[in-house]
């Protein structure tokens, strides 16, 4: 595994775990999962491919190993590490366990700088260390491998320790001293104490003034109409002073408006003299002068287009024959379909075709619709406007001058919160300034150190290369002396003789030659047959393709035909479609126009009625007018009918209420009846489900009684049998061996109590009664030396069934 990345390090290793940690053999195989990432990566260099393709590879392959060294990883150090860099120790832990040597250690050492160095220290220190891996991981690896493999792993691994201990040591300077100098920054900063503790100091703020309270709006809709009052009531030929100084002053006006007209000259109006012809004509000869050529010969036509074919290559007629035999092999594939279905799809493309040019028409027929309902509604609009309130107008005007005070308010609420947003920006960037200080600091540190270790490597290579090189001159040195011996030799070479290695194909120098002539007729003969092959293939290819080229030809030809008998076609369409279009057009305008002035008559019509409704109503207005009394009158009548109004809609929503309340009492009564109803249902049907089930667990109980004590009458009455048969034969056992039997009263008692005693008493009964049994027989094995030793058939039969 060779490391000469274009990549940085630290991106290689991100690739590594991703690739591996979106990978699902469920999904997809290595393979495939490989040329999928890589493909959507583009890494352009094709070892970056190699190195994480071959981790990949070898993640899948160790999954087990790696999986049990990732297990005993974070049991040993759970504390020191985070769960989320699984994927980064996987991939370290198998290049450190598997990888290493092919590696070496210039490129592992890069690997590991180019990442963390509290989490690469807790690896190194873990994998490198013996008594972790013989602890806690060589007793799995053998459940997996053999015993001799895992040894020599570990051994493989631990051999690297010695050169690893600089890198290691580094890192552990890097770690622990950068702990220790935020612990001394830390200290230092607790050491200065409360000295320089900020004080705050208040804003000079001045009083708030008092909110001006928005005067409450008012709909106009909501305000009383407050009526004139009447005209005074003249008499018939009645003058008042005021009629009489009007009417004189009209009268002077008039004859002040006469003298002065009779007074003033005719005006007379002076010639206009425009410029706009000189103007003209000095830019008309301004352009020419931009242009000196003249044109006096007429433009030529357009030439005609070319009618000589053009010659055409091999890979031209090879793309155009596929062309067109892809085309013949779709019109056999329709001739076929038509063949064996007995139908052609051209009437129905046809019909097809039809339906969608009816469709836009019928678009654009109502998009034109739209346009004259629009035009129709805009003169409308247009008109509406014109006729426009002017209290409207005022309402609007007061609307906006309140929608300009609000948006003042809030302007002024927002340049607020913006004052206070920048002073808390302006506090945020002086942290930063101080954090960016800080991470300089750190930042140059840790590139003195690092200088500090090339400059230590640096010498460490030096010297090395330097012995290396004493090494290779004093074994120059050897060599050359060596060669310095003269050694006089003399052979006499026999071209007729071979070695004698005892090889299979060995030979003499002339046998040697003679192959090679052979050899060498052999091959020039094969270049003479091969090229006349050539020459043949040629030569078919080359009629080939004239066969194809003149059948291109054919097909031009036809395809010219065809494509003017469809340009004719095409165009008599498009005139025909275009003087349709033309005749649509104009009886849509003459419709148009009709629409229109019927329009216009009917608002003609309505303005004129609105004109005489108009002078109705002032006419009844003004005959109203006429005295006090019947304006008293109108008003009284207007009131009771507003008051009329006002209890009719009461006594309308009031009714409407008591109908929503009866409705939605008798609606609750009826579920409240239905769930009660359900209810006392559901406690009957458990009711009587539980007596059902009691009923049959008292049977079951019975039962179960019934045979327990049946079985146990059969084991008193075998057990009495047995007794008896024993002591007839004569065996001699005494009462202390063996207990008499109960008695049929004893036991009934017994059965009886055991049987009232509740269910704890029982299990503690029957405990006791084991234990019980247990120390008898213990007592019985130590007193095996008391009894007697009894036959084989006799201890059978005291041990029961």
């Amino acid at each position: 595994m060779e490391l000469t990345s274009a990549l940085p390090e630290g991106k290689l290793i991100k690739y590594c775990e991703e690739i591996w940690h979106t990978y699902n053999p469920a999904a997809t195989t290595p393979d495939t999962h490989v040329e999928e990432c890589l493909a959507k990566w583009k890494i352009e260099d094709p070892k970056d491919n190699k190195f994480v393709q071959q981790v990949f590879t070898g993640l899948v392959r160790y999954k087990k190993l790696i999986g049990v060294f990732i297990q005993a990883f974070y049991f040993a150090k759970g504390g020191e590490v985070s769960r989320t860099d699984v994927d980064t120790y996987s991939v370290f832990a198998y290049l450190t366990l598997l990888r290493l040597k092919e590696l070496q250690y210039v490129a592992f050492r890069k690997l590991i700088l180019a990442q963390e160095p509290q989490k690469m220290l807790v690896l190194l220190q873990f994998i490198f260390n013996e008594v972790n891996l013989m602890n806690f991981c060589r007793d799995p690896w053998m459940k997996l491998y053999d015993v001799q493999y895992v040894d020599e792993l570990i051994q493989t691994v631990l051999s690297f320790l010695p050169d690893l201990a600089d890198m290691i040591s580094s890192l552990e300077d890097k770690v622990y001293m950068a702990k220790k100098a935020e612990e001394k920054e830390a200290n230092s900063f607790a050491a200065k104490g409360s000295a320089q503790v900020t004080i705050p100091v208040p804003f000079k703020l001045k009083a708030p003034e008092p909110r001006k309270l928005e005067p409450e709006y008012v709909h106009p809709s909501t305000l009383q109409p407050k009526a004139r009052p009447a005209p005074p009531r003249k008499l018939a030929g009645h003058v008042t002073s005021d009629e009489l100084a009007i009417k004189e002053q009209k009268e002077l006006n008039k004859r002040t408006q006469q003298t002065f007209l009779e007074e003033s000259k005719p005006f007379n109006f002076h010639p206009i003299t425009s410029k706009l012809d000189q103007v003209k004509a000095s830019l008309e000869a301004k352009r020419k002068a931009e242009c000196p050529f003249k044109m006096e010969e007429p433009a030529k036509a357009a030439p005609a287009p070319p009618t000589a074919q053009v010659k055409l290559n091999a890979a031209a007629i090879l793309r155009e024959d596929a062309l067109y035999k892809k085309k013949q092999e779709q019109e056999a594939k329709v001739i076929k379909k038509y063949e064996t279905e007995l139908r052609d799809s051209h009437e129905f493309d046809k019909w097809k075709e039809a339906g969608r040019k009816k469709d836009e028409e019928d678009a654009i027929k109502a998009a034109e619709d739209r346009l004259i309902e629009n035009i129709l509604r805009a003169k409308e609009a247009k008109e509406l406007r014109e006729h426009h309130d002017s209290q409207k107008v005022q309402d609007m005007k007061d609307e906006a001058q309140r929608i300009r005070e609000h948006l003042e308010a809030e302007r002024k609420a927002e340049e607020e919160s913006n004052r206070g947003r920048r002073d808390t920006i302006v506090e945020a960037r002086q942290g930063v300034k101080v954090a960016k200080e800080l991470l300089d600091s750190a930042k140059r540190t840790n590139a003195a150190e690092l200088a500090k270790e090339k400059a230590t490597s640096a010498r460490r290579l030096a010297e090395e290369k330097a012995l290396e090189r004493v090494r290779k001159q004093n074994l120059i040195m050897q060599l050359k002396a060596i060669e310095a011996v003269p050694v006089s030799e003399v052979h006499k070479y026999d071209p007729t003789t071979t070695k004698g290695q005892g090889l299979l194909e060995e030979m003499s120098l002339a046998e040697l030659k003679e192959k090679m002539v052979v050899v060498k007729r052999r091959q020039e003969e094969a270049t003479i047959e091969k090229h006349n092959d050539i020459l043949v293939a040629k030569q078919k290819k080359e009629a080939n393709l004239m066969r194809k080229a003149a059948n291109i030809s054919r097909i031009r030809d036809m395809a010219n035909v065809q494509a003017a008998l469809r340009r004719r076609t095409t165009t008599e369409e498009v005139a025909v479609a275009k003087v349709q279009h033309e005749r649509k057009t104009e009886d849509e305008m003459l419709v148009l126009h009709a629409r229109l002035q019927d329009k216009h008559s009917a608002i003609k019509q309505e303005q004129i009625r609105l004109a005489a409704e108009e002078k109705r109503i002032k006419f009844v207005q003004a005959a109203q007018a006429a005295s006090a009394g019947a304006v008293e009158e109108t008003k009284f009548r207007e009131m009771r009918k507003g008051q009329e109004r006002e209890l009719y809609t009461k006594q309308a929503v009031v009714l409407a209420d008591a109908q929503k309340h009866e409705t939605g009492k008798s609606r609750t009564d009826t579920i409240r009846r239905g769930n009660l109803k359900a209810e006392k249902k559901g406690k009957r049907d458990f009711v009587k489900e539980y007596n059902e089930k009691l009923e049959q667990l008292t049977v079951a109980n019975e039962q179960m009684l019934e045979e327990d004590l049946d079985r146990k009458r059969d084991m008193v009455m075998t057990e009495t049998m047995r007794y008896t048969s024993m002591m007839e034969r004569g065996l001699g056992v005494s009462s202390m061996t063996l207990k008499p039997p109960e008695t049929d009263a004893e036991r009934s008692l017994k059965l009886q109590s055991r049987l009232e005693a509740p269910e704890d008493e029982r299990l503690t009964n029957l405990v006791h009664q084991s234990l019980m049994e247990e120390d008898d027989d213990d007592d019985d094995d130590d007193d095996d030396d008391d009894k007697p030793v009894w036959p084989t058939w006799a201890v059978g039969a005291l041990s029961g069934v």
